[in-house]
């Protein structure tokens, strides 16, 4: 009998699938980034009054999800992936009528990695005041479970350690403020408290990481 069981192979193919996903929509709300930053005003404001200069949009691999909203969706349906495994990937909602949105539209987009520097999930950033929710998360999928994983762990990875340093903070925009300010070595929870498969991952990094959480009650 072989060593591979059919459902094993269907669950790699997926996961590989899903990974691809990622990659091809981080890929396309970068260079989308870049392209509206050429004419946007608007957008081009809010990056000069944040600080998000061209080696922090490079760095973070920031991008920017259109209005309109079904690019997306329609991108990678053109790139011959099934609307199941764009679901899959937590980029689509569909409707009670079955119509298919894009989760994100209108956002300046943060690429979540794992920590085999594969992008698995994504933070998304109202741009508008009146925009209800003004950050989204990834839903949890086959390859983001988001208390497991850290933001900025790809930054930090490329970082050489000055001093054994490590600080956590709250979130994205908190994790490039920090690197701004030259602190490199700063990671964030994805906006819930910390688990302990975070903590163990800070320990890998750093001895003694500092906490520096807003201090709410959460």
């Amino acid at each position: 009998e072989s060593i591979y069981k059919k459902e094993d192979v269907l669950v790699q193919n997926k996961i590989k699938n899903l990974k691809d996903i990622m990659k091809i929509s981080s890929d396309w709300y970068h260079h989308n980034l870049k392209r509206e930053l050429k004419t946007n005003k608007y957008l081009q404001e809010i990056f000069k009054k944040r600080n998000f200069n061209e080696s922090i949009i490079n760095n973070f691999y920031l991008g920017y999800a259109p209005k309109r909203n079904d690019t997306l969706y329609n991108y990678l349906k053109s790139k011959n992936f099934s609307s199941r495994d764009v679901f899959d990937a937590g980029l689509i909602i569909v409707s009670k009528k079955k119509e298919k949105f894009d989760r994100f539209s209108n956002r300046i987009m943060f690429p979540i990695y794992d920590y085999f520097s594969n992008v698995v999930g994504f933070g998304g950033r109202a741009l508008f005041k009146n925009q209800i929710v003004k950050y989204i998360n990834s839903p949890s999928t086959d390859i983001f479970k988001k208390g497991d994983i850290l933001f900025g762990w790809q930054q930090c990875k490329n970082n050489p350690m000055q001093k054994n340093e490590l600080y956590l903070v709250e979130g994205y925009t908190d994790v490039i403020s920090m690197y701004n300010a030259g602190y490199k070595n700063t990671v964030a929870p994805m906006g819930t408290a910390i688990t302990s498969k975070q903590i163990i991952c800070s320990w890998r990094i750093s001895k003694e990481p500092i906490l520096c959480l807003d201090g709410d009650e959460a």
